[in-house]
Formats: C-alpha cells, structure tokens, sequence
C-alpha cells in the first residue's frame, strides 16, 4: 500500500519542488533558484496522457525566487536540500527526501520565449499581490545518476519503508509550465515533451492506478531547496550525461556545435553505435584514450557496416560531409570500463551545424566474468566477438 506514496513523493518532489524554483533553466551568464515553501499540492488532469496535465498549490506561505537564462546552452542541474511531504490520506506518515547536490538533468536547456525571471512572497495577509503569470522550461531526466529512491526518501515511522525500491520509473521531458500565482496559491499547466521513454504524465498515471484511481494526487509539503547549474560538455572530465539509461543504449539531448567539440560519456561499453535520431549529423569524432588507444571506426554504407580502418585516441577524425551513424570497435575488455563510473568513455563530437540534437551511443558489450557489473551489462551481447577486430601488435 505504500508503493503509491513513495511514488506521488517523487512526483511533487521534481514539480513542487522544481516547478516553484524555475530551477530547470540555467544560464551561461549565472543562474539562481531558491524556496522555502509549504502548503498544499494537487496534481490532476493526467489521466488522459495528452501531453497537458495540472498541478495547484495552495495555502502557501514562504518565498521562491528565479532567474532564467539568456542563452541556450548544455548543463549539469544539481538539487540541494530537503522536501517533506504528509500524503493525503495518510496523516500518520511522514516523508522526507533529501538532496545533495543530487544531478537532476545533464544536456540542453533552451530558454527561449520563456518569462526571464520572477519572485514569489506568500507571507503576509494578501500574499502575491497584485497577481502575476508567466512561464519557464523544466527539464528532467529519471535515471540511475539522477534518483536512487533508496538514498532520497525516509519514511516515519521507519516501519513504513517495506522494500518499494526500486521505483518503476523512467523517462525524461521538457516541461513548459505557464503559472499563474495570487494571494496563496500558485497554479501551473503543464506541457510536457517527451525526450525518452514515459513521460511524467504517464507515470503520474501509473502512480495513480497503483493507488485509489481517483484521478488526483495531493497532500501537504514543507521544502527547502536550493539548485545550481555548471556548464558541462566542454572537456572530457565534464561530459553531458545521458537523459536516457538502459543496459547497452544510452540517449543524450544537447546543443550540438559546429565548431567546438562537446564531449558525451555513456557509461560502459567495448565498442559503440552512434547514431542521429533528429538535428545535424556528426562532422567529426574525438575519442578518450583506453586500453590502447587504437580504435576501429565503421561507416554505414550501403545497407552494412563498412570498416573504415583504425583511428588514435585525442585525435579529432572527419566526416566528409558529415554523416547520421557510426561506429566504434576495438576497446579491450581488460581495460574494464566500470558502469558505476561517470567518466568511462566521454566522447568528443561536433555537428555539420550548431542546433539541438538528439542521439543515442548503443553501447556494444559482451560478457566478462569480473567486474560483477560489467558481466551483468554484457548479457545477451556476446557475439560482439564475432565482429572482426582491428589487428594487434605482437
């Protein structure tokens, strides 16, 4: 029974908590978001799955502030601090979740037509007032680096906590929430687009339907939260992490540029597809020096993969014209690319123009004994042996 608390939890945690900051747009130039808030909350409206859903709060008192960036850019969001919630019909429960300098999204945020900032004051007899309105971005991104329901929640009584973890989340969107705030209350429409796997709106119903099936999901929250930004992409020990997780494929939302290289990191792999889902396709590649820093790269030519020959490590390789996939063989088993490592395999790349781009790093892996983690992605891949390797010196 309490499978639906944790999960209404996480959803008020990012919009609540989020959506009153502004904190999901940054800013080249600085970005800052604070609120110390507490109320009511109220999402509805998300049971048709249209890509439009609801969230009220009300008798608020406490102040956010926001400040929305000047610029299109790619970004690491971090959370710090706490937000507690008493779910609705559960007055005898407690939850907490707590953020330390938690990664909530990494990739491209793009303020654009966006209100640029606000402040809300919901002290006081009146409130805001008079009444203002407006709009801003929140990106999000649930994945493994993002949120570990077994870290961030605490419930009283410790009782409570039953072995729900770990959630059956996923997904990532930009979120378009167009607010209007007077008095004590702030209410926001939300338009979600998605950039991988089920949207918020459909996890919200899945939550729903887990629970009583009532259409709504509410309670009362107090937080105090604080998110920053840094940009990220510049160098390989800062890559753009993925907005898309699961074993062997990774997807990444980011600002491509035409004329410096952005470095990416999926995790974990011994060779990788690399491939345009919509924007500008690749114009060159930068690789990380592992194992022996020799690669074998890999057109798709014709219906087939075509080998191209070897390329070095911390050399930038050109596409002629530029082209929508590649691949890379050729990374030893031995070097042992650990999953649980942020830094394994980023990847410099730049695009045959400087726009938004979507694409996935499918990760082609095969199965070792040691380390545990790497055998556990490598399952179901071990034909990766039957691709033909580059040549080795004796």
């Amino acid at each position: 029974m309490y499978k639906q608390i944790t999960t209404a939890v996480l959803g008020s945690m990012l919009l609540v908590g989020g959506g009153v900051t502004t904190a999901h747009a940054v800013v080249l130039a600085g970005y800052s978001a604070n609120a110390a808030l507490q109320g009511s909350f109220l999402y509805s409206n998300f049971t048709d799955v249209n890509g439009q859903f609801n969230l009220d709060l009300s008798g608020l008192t406490g102040t956010a502030n926001y400040t929305m960036p000047g610029a299109a850019g790619n970004y690491n969001l971090y959370a710090t601090g706490s937000i507690t919630l008493h779910p609705g019909g559960h007055s005898n429960l407690t939850v907490t979740t707590t953020f330390n300098n938690n990664l909530l999204y990494s990739g491209l945020i793009d303020p654009s037509g966006y209100t640029a900032s606000d402040s809300f004051n919901f002290n006081g007899t009146g409130g805001v007032n008079p009444a203002k309105s407006g709009n801003f971005l929140v990106p999000y991104a649930f994945t493994p680096s993002a949120f570990n329901p077994a870290t961030l929640f605490t419930f009283t009584p410790s009782s409570l906590n039953q072995g729900v973890y770990p959630l059956p989340m996923g997904g990532s969107s930009n979120l378009n929430l167009s607010y209007n705030a007077s008095g004590h209350n702030l209410s926001f429409t939300i338009g979600e687009t998605s950039l991988y796997g089920p949207t918020f709106e459909q996890n919200l119903k899945s939550f729903d339907q887990a629970a009583n099936n009532n259409g709504v999901i509410g309670g009362t929250f107090s937080m105090g939260v604080s998110l920053s930004s840094t940009p990220v992409g510049s160098s390989q020990s800062s890559p753009i992490m993925p907005v898309g997780v699961q074993p062997g494929e990774f997807t990444f939302h980011a600002q491509g540029s035409s004329s410096t290289t952005t470095w990416f990191d999926p995790i974990l792999a011994t060779g990788y597809d690399y491939q345009v889902i919509s924007g500008p396709n690749f114009a060159s590649v930068t690789l990380p020096n592992v194992g022996d820093g020799i690669y074998e790269l890999f057109l798709y030519l014709g219906g087939s993969w075509v080998d191209q020959g070897s390329i070095n490590a911390n050399t930038q390789h050109n596409f002629a014209g530029g082209v929508d996939r590649f691949r890379i063989l050729g990374i030893e088993v031995s070097a042992g690319l650990d999953p649980n490592n942020p830094l394994a395999f980023p990847t410099g790349l730049t695009f045959v123009s400087s726009s938004a781009v979507n694409f996935n790093m499918t990760a082609l892996t095969t199965s070792v004994p040691e380390p545990t983690t790497l055998s556990l992605w490598g399952l179901g891949l071990a034909g990766l042996g039957l691709v033909r390797r580059k040549a080795k010196a004796a």
